[in-house]
């Protein structure tokens, strides 16, 4: 499980750069949709993985995420959300994921397929 809250703090009538704006979507944050799909200044991503050992160094996953990006921080709740949910495998030792490859769904922008070399979390 992993839950993560990011926020900017900039002075009245400044603006940040749209390339260091919060942002949910990709294989770490909400599976379903692209890298950086949702950006705003204020966001919000809860992961949810479960996971099941097959082998000594395979392990089955599920996970189910959910995002939602704000303007304004008080609009980063649990309404409205964007939600994506998959399964997946992991290969590695019980301390360390060395691959993982996700398919995730959800969101109505179809189908999605991640190979990474990294954990989930």
């Amino acid at each position: 499980m992993q839950l993560s809250l990011s926020y900017t703090n900039n002075a009245p009538g400044n603006r940040v750069p749209f390339y260091l704006l919060p942002f949910a979507g990709g294989g770490d944050t909400l599976r379903a949709f692209r890298e950086f799909r949702f950006r705003d200044e204020n966001a919000g991503v809860f992961n949810l993985e479960f996971r099941h050992l097959v082998h000594p160094m395979v392990h089955l996953a599920a996970f189910v995420d959910a995002a939602k990006v704000a303007h304004d921080w008080q609009d980063v709740n649990p309404t409205n959300l964007k939600t994506s949910y998959g399964i997946g495998v992991r290969a590695g030792s019980m301390k360390r994921t060395f691959f993982r490859l996700d398919t995730a769904t959800g969101g109505g922008e179809g189908a999605r397929v991640f190979v990474k070399f990294s954990p989930a979390f």
